[in-house]
């Protein structure tokens, strides 16, 4: 693991009474922190966390330490869903997937849906099959004398979207990487006319080619750049 990043993410316990989770801004996000910490600290243990971040996608828990208040809200916000989700730990393909940045596009739905469905006082059921192969729907939920079946479909994010989110994590990943612990210079980002007309065509070969040449030249400019510079990538 970088040496930034491994300085960023520590040991990997998370307390409510300080860092990102103490803010008080976090306590009115979600009724319990210390609730919802648990199940992160479950869910993300820090063989895990080396896992990701090795991988190059650390974006996947960049909230777990700070950052952005969006980043530690999604965090907060997943883990309190888990609370309301009777034996989630139990469901080992769900949890593999929250694990899994290809995963987790479909898995976290399938949380905050479930998390929802409990909030309102319902109590949906994995539908029983014969086979492993058999079709069924994501949910049972009991409603009087009818069972209900919910099946849950995801819209993926327009390829532009995609690729700015990419661009976004990777960007804050890099700088953090480079800085290692000490205060960030006050330095001026902007996307070259270049860089955004390669987004929104194809996600993987955006990730696959341009992305590595743009985090090249943060690094190089997070690295030789003076406080008030305006980098154009």
């Amino acid at each position: 693991m970088p040496q930034g990043v491994a300085s960023w993410f520590g040991d990997s316990t998370w307390s409510h009474k300080q860092g990102p989770f103490g803010e008080p801004w976090c306590r009115s996000h979600v009724p319990d922190v210390p609730a919802a910490l648990e199940q992160l600290q479950f869910l993300y243990p820090r063989d895990v966390i080396d896992q990701l971040v090795n991988a190059g996608y650390a974006r996947l828990v960049y909230g777990l330490r700070g950052g952005f208040k969006s980043w530690v809200g999604e965090m907060l916000q997943l883990g309190s869903d888990l609370t309301c989700c009777p034996e989630w730990r139990e469901r080992t393909k769900l949890v593999g997937e929250l694990r899994a940045p290809r995963g987790y596009s479909r898995a976290r739905p399938e949380v905050g849906i479930w998390a929802g469905l409990r909030r309102v006082g319902l109590h949906p059921l994995v539908e029983q099959a014969n086979s492993a192969s058999a079709k069924r729907a994501d949910w049972l939920v009991p409603c009087g004398r009818l069972n209900v079946a919910i099946e849950l479909k995801t819209l993926s994010d327009p390829t532009y979207e995609r690729d700015r989110t990419e661009l976004w994590h990777a960007f804050a990943t890099t700088v953090e990487d480079v800085r290692r612990g000490c205060p960030p210079a006050a330095i001026a980002w902007t996307i070259s006319d270049a860089v955004d007309s390669c987004m929104g065509r194809d996600h993987v070969q955006f990730c696959l080619q341009q992305l590595p040449a743009v985090c090249g030249e943060i690094r190089s400019a997070v690295a030789a750049s003076d406080a008030g510079a305006h980098v154009r990538l």
